[in-house]
């Protein structure tokens, strides 16, 4: 028995957020991305697998002169590894309604193992169409894991940019497949 939903990208959210001079947030998103659930339980989603890849160009912190800065070989680079993609290869359910997905998480090129926590909101049915459910996705990531190496100080010895990333996913997901 099989299921496959489909990440709802116009009611969806991929963003990510990073310290800068230890005080303020730096928020951003991905605006391009796609992904998928693959359902093997009707009555829960242990064991089902997760993928989703976003379109590293398509960052958005809402300051054009930084996102590009984000694009760059420094950064991204997204002129030799346009995608940014997380794949699972185990979830986890922890209690009817949390998860832990454990994947590979792949940025400049680079795969790393990584650990995110998934929270099942609501499953509801509604007058426009099928069911549809809601995930929310949190995690944490190095910069430096996958080869993004700054490091600035400020006069006073503060550092700018901190190399932990926090992910925060809102993923409205719909039916692609009905169970088999």
């Amino acid at each position: 028995m099989k299921k496959k939903w489909k990440v709802a990208m116009s009611r969806s959210q991929v963003g990510f957020n990073l310290y800068h001079l230890n005080i303020p947030k730096i928020v951003g998103q991905l605006e391009l991305f796609s992904g998928y659930v693959l359902q093997t339980n009707p009555d829960g989603f242990q064991d089902a697998s997760f993928r989703l890849q976003a379109k590293a160009s398509s960052v958005n912190t809402r300051n054009q002169e930084r996102d590009s800065k984000l694009c760059s070989p420094e950064f991204l680079d997204v002129g030799n590894h346009p995608d940014i993609v997380f794949v699972s290869n185990r979830i986890v359910q922890i209690d009817p309604t949390h998860y832990i997905i454990k994947g590979n998480l792949s940025i400049t090129g680079i795969s790393k193992f990584a650990s995110l926590t998934a929270h099942l909101g609501s499953t509801a049915n509604d007058q426009n169409g099928p069911t549809k459910i809601v995930f929310e996705i949190t995690g944490q990531l190095l910069s430096t894991d996958y080869g993004m190496q700054w490091y600035e100080e400020t006069p006073e010895g503060t550092q700018t940019w901190s190399h932990v990333v926090s992910l925060h996913m809102f993923l409205e997901l719909v039916p692609e497949e009905p169970f088999e």
